[in-house]
């Protein structure tokens, strides 16, 4: 997270504003977090815990959309660095009628924090590279014209690719950045992965939301996604 916020700290291009949701650290930890967030200027620290209820990417990822001030809005995660010319290489690609996803690069276990934070990017060699679904800049018009992200998924891992194709379903076009401007840091997974029995199946909700979008996606159909996130298209209409 401190690196993450350093690379920003240390663009070539200022004059954005970092909305930092935290969605359910324990006390401890959040105290510890929010102090770090606020050492950077530029950042502001938000917490919005759900206490008893399953974890939720999407409402944490609306929250943010709603505090923001700005036109367009990056989505990115706390484990992942950004190039020191990567806010400045953003000006170029943003369109009201656009989204942008990017490459990301993975470093290796190998590659410590202490390694990252002593070498410039240019010079660190992730293990392998991916596209991105859910790291991508958006405008926040766009955003709102489909409603934010569906609270419907929970976890992660199918909300990005729903909100991607929502957004082209209306009208935005997709572009692909292909130069390399993000690192994931290397951690522990979390959740763990865990050996599952022979006749184990995928739990029910996490199955639901994969078959959702899925059949979103090969069937061409407008989700209704109104009773979700139409709450933030109203409450961002009405600031």
């Amino acid at each position: 997270m401190r690196l993450s916020l350093q690379s920003l700290q240390q663009q070539t291009a200022q004059g954005f504003e970092v909305v930092f949701v935290d969605y359910g650290s324990d006390n401890e930890y959040a105290a510890q977090v929010k102090e770090v967030v606020e050492s950077f200027d530029f950042a502001t620290y938000h917490y919005i815990a759900h206490p008893g209820l399953l974890w939720n990417k999407s409402k944490a990822l609306n929250y943010g959309i709603r505090q923001a001030k700005y036109d367009y809005i990056l989505i990115n995660d706390a484990d992942v660095i950004l190039h020191p010319m990567a806010m400045e290489k953003f000006q170029y690609p943003c369109t009201p009628e656009t989204f942008n996803l990017f490459k990301i690069g993975y470093l290796p276990e190998s590659t410590s924090l202490e390694q990252v934070a002593a070498t410039p990017f240019e010079n660190l060699k992730p293990g392998h590279t991916g596209d991105t679904f859910g790291i991508g800049l958006f405008s926040k018009a766009g955003l709102e014209t489909v409603h934010g992200l569906d609270e419907f998924f929970h976890f992660y891992g199918s909300e990005d690719e729903d909100l991607n194709a929502r957004l082209q379903q209306a009208g935005y076009a997709l572009q692909r950045e292909k130069e390399l401007l993000f690192l994931h840091l290397w951690h522990p997974r979390y959740p763990k992965k865990k050996r599952r029995p022979p006749h184990h199946t995928t739990p029910p909700l996490e199955r639901t939301a994969h078959q959702s979008g899925a059949l979103f996606k090969t069937k061409n159909i407008a989700k209704n996604n109104s009773r979700a996130t139409g709450r933030l298209g109203k409450m961002l209409g009405s600031q």
